[in-house]
């Protein structure tokens, strides 16, 4: 794409800023492809992820050295239109922004999934397991961005002793289950992301 670009515009090209949102590349590689076709251009990446498209995204964000404190700003404020920007210190976090983030609605999509089949195979009506499983997710949502404490506490605050969610977070929390899982899906995502970028 930026090859494209550059042979397109070229020159000029220079003076302005590159904001990137491709996994695979990598600031030097997009400056070098600009220079190849004759721009000088300091590259900005991003990470956006789907929520985006309703205005609750939350992206990561990498300057280049290149990159000016204005063109960083600008930047930021384009992606802040569609939700909340955390900037980053190293590119190579933009691999872990990735499978966190970037990847994190589909985790999130999954458990919506498998909790309304789960409810329709106790003989709930379908759509009354999808109102329940989507307005759970989207209400745990709410708390985990409203209240100021952390997603730990709040599972405490939910899980009565010998109640019906200590019942089920004994299934999830057992050691070979999402304690062990969940950072595994995390490294294979990061480590795709960085083969991309390689």
């Amino acid at each position: 794409m930026i090859d494209a670009l550059g042979k397109a515009l070229g020159p000029r090209l220079n003076g302005a800023a590159l904001l990137s949102v491709m996994a695979g590349r990598t600031c030097e590689a997009l400056s070098e492809a600009a220079r190849l076709a004759g721009a000088e251009i300091p590259v900005l990446r991003a990470m956006p992820n789907t929520p985006s498209s309703v205005g609750a995204g939350i992206s990561g964000l990498y300057a280049s050295a290149a990159a000016t404190p204005e063109q960083t700003s600008i930047c930021h404020d384009l992606l802040f239109a569609v939700g909340d920007v955390v900037p980053v210190e190293n590119e190579n976090d933009l691999s872990v922004v990735t499978a966190i983030s970037g990847s994190g609605p589909a985790y999130v999509f999954l458990l919506a999934e498998l909790l309304e089949k789960a409810g329709q195979q106790h003989g709930l009506a379908p759509n009354v397991a999808r109102r329940l499983a989507r307005g759970t997710i989207y209400g745990a949502g709410r708390m985990l961005d409203d209240l100021p404490e952390s997603a730990e506490d709040l599972r405490k605050a939910v899980t009565s002793p010998n109640g019906t969610t200590a019942a089920a977070l004994a299934i999830l929390m057992k050691p070979d289950a999402w304690p062990e899982t969940v950072p595994k899906a995390i490294d294979a995502a990061t480590k795709r992301a960085d083969e991309l970028a390689g």
